[in-house]
């Protein structure tokens, strides 16, 4: 693992973002963004760009909480690039057209809101099914949030397993 620079005589807080890769990316949902932009703006002040990265993905199904804090962000002038990902949960929507609808209002909404730097993507899909593309499980993705560590999924235990247990239970060990 990389290790990081930093610049300066700071205070560092013991936490993970300090204590990450060089290369970091912090993913979040609703009830973690304000933690995620926090750490993401240290690693952006105090990190030296030459030999770290940083990303902010952030996954929310509230428009009106996407666009106000894009709105500070904007204004905070970020210079890294931040990824927000509106999901549309189909299950939540009477019909498909209802879903596509939303998503596209999403779209037009905060692409009223002028920002360099901002990857803004709207997609009618469940958070689990997200996540299963995003998760890699490495340590350079710190996820903040308890709505989206409770998706986080732990290896299967032996004891779990079914099949493993009638194994043994055959053969012995």
């Amino acid at each position: 693992m990389e290790t990081i620079d930093v610049q300066g005589p700071y205070n560092m807080p013991m936490s993970p973002y300090v204590h990450g890769p060089a290369q970091l990316d912090i993913i979040a949902t609703d009830s973690g963004i304000l933690e995620a932009y926090s750490c993401f703006r240290w690693r952006q002040r105090v990190l030296t760009p030459k030999t770290s990265t940083t990303n902010l993905i952030w996954f929310s199904a509230d428009l009106e909480f996407v666009t106000l804090m894009l709105e500070h962000i904007r204004v905070m002038s970020c210079s890294a690039l931040i990824s927000v990902v509106y999901f549309v949960d189909p299950l939540n929507h009477v019909s498909e057209a209802e879903a596509r609808a939303e998503r596209n209002e999403a779209e037009r909404i905060v692409g009223d809101i002028s920002m360099a730097n901002l990857e803004f993507n709207a997609e009618v899909i469940t958070l689990s099914e997200l996540l299963k593309d995003t998760m890699s499980y490495s340590s350079e993705q710190y996820f903040v949030g308890e709505n989206l560590r409770s998706y986080i999924e732990k290896p299967s235990c032996l004891d779990t397993q079914i099949e493993a247990l009638e194994s043994i239970r055959a053969t012995g060990l």
